[in-house]
């Protein structure tokens, strides 16, 4: 009897040990699936949270927005998307841009809305440009790139700013550049009968442009040019080159021959072919007026300018019509001080001067005719 109840004592007790080690053995199992329960939920929390930072477009709309709102083109380009080529870069994209805002009053610049789709979203902006309110937009985009290999990355898609198949035209002979960049070797052709040439840009920022023309020995030709639809045709114009070659010319000529007319007492008669008639009365006006600047009435008197450099630019022009010549100079010059009160001895003295004429050309004929001019003789005192 005693054998049999010790032999229960020991199954007893090796069953509770059985148990124990079971119990721990789920224990264990259950903990662990709970900790996998709660890293799968972690991670479809965080998997969320990036989501909601990477996967949708409002971090970029709020970038881009402030990107338009700063004029800060820069940074907007880098946020965006476009196939780039040599007219398709930061160069053009900030100048088009800029002059798109010129007269836009910053102030005035508020976001209109957004309008979100699965893989578009639109972010409307108002504006008040010179008295009129207008409206642009951006276009955002879900691209290829991914954050963390997971978050689709939200860009500014630029493609439908780009103005395509638009040509200039241009006069032969010069370098073209628009916005500084180079295009003399992009696909062009000349025509001869015109003398000019043709160039074709398959794709550029759709907005307002400076093109600058370039030539030894001429005047520059820079103007803006509008190429915000596709399909533009712009032409320079041919007479544009002649009227500036010519006043290049002319200007300078008429200018200086002024001075050594009125340096050497020869009057004005030998410029009275470069004036119209109304323009010869006023010519006569202004040398009497710088042949006695050059003789002043104390005795003082102007005796040589030399050393001429000077530079000649167009204002004010209406094709066809007229046009400014601005020449601007710098030259030494020696000159006769006023007489002394008690020797009357007069001294030699040289300087350095300035000054600018202004011719206004008007249209007589097939040519360009000096009508006026404002002309002052330089100031040549003794400092």
């Amino acid at each position: 009897m005693e054998e049999k109840k010790t032999e229960k004592k020991k199954t007893e007790k090796k069953n509770k040990k059985n148990k124990k080690k079971i119990n721990i053995k789920v224990l264990i199992r259950q903990l662990a699936l709970s900790i996998l329960y709660l890293l799968i939920f972690a991670g479809i929390g965080i998997f969320l949270a990036y989501n909601s930072i990477y996967g949708n477009p409002d971090k970029t709309v709020e970038l881009a927005y402030g990107c338009f709102e700063g004029s800060n083109w820069g940074k907007l380009y880098d946020i965006s998307v476009v196939e780039e080529s040599k007219l398709v870069n930061l160069t053009t994209f900030t100048n088009a841009m800029n002059n798109q805002l010129e007269e836009v009053d910053v102030n005035t610049i508020e976001q209109a809305g957004v309008k979100e789709d699965e893989d578009v979203t639109i972010i409307d902006i108002s504006y008040v440009k010179g008295e009129e309110k207008e409206k642009t937009s951006i276009k955002l985009i879900k691209s290829d790139e991914k954050k963390y290999m997971f978050f689709p990355v939200w860009k500014v898609d630029l493609s439908e700013l780009i103005a395509t198949n638009v040509t200039i035209k241009v006069p032969y002979g010069y370098t073209a550049t628009i916005d500084g960049i180079d295009i003399s070797e992009i696909e062009r052709l000349y025509f001869p009968e015109e003398n000019m040439m043709k160039y074709y840009i398959d794709r550029i920022f759709a907005g307002t442009h400076a093109l600058s023309l370039k030539r030894e020995g001429m005047q520059d030709i820079n103007e803006y040019i509008d190429l915000s639809v596709s399909g533009t045709d712009y032409v320079v114009s041919g007479d544009k080159v002649i009227l500036e070659e010519y006043i290049a010319t002319n200007a300078p000529e008429i200018v200086f021959e002024l001075y050594r007319c009125g340096l050497e007492s020869q009057g004005a008669a030998t410029l009275f072919d470069y004036f119209t008639d109304n323009g010869c009365k006023q010519l006569q006006t202004i040398y009497d007026e710088l042949y006695n600047d050059i003789n002043a009435e104390n005795g003082a008197y102007l005796r040589v300018i030399e050393n001429v450099e000077y530079d000649v630019s167009v204002a004010n022009s209406v094709e066809g019509e007229s046009v400014d010549a601005i020449v601007h100079f710098t030259c030494t010059y020696w000159a006769k001080t006023p007489r002394n009160m008690n020797s009357g001895v007069r001294k030699d003295y040289e300087g350095s001067a300035e000054s600018t004429v202004t011719i206004h050309y008007v249209v007589s004929g097939d040519e360009y005719i000096a009508d006026s001019m404002d002309f002052k003789c330089i100031d040549y005192a003794m400092e």
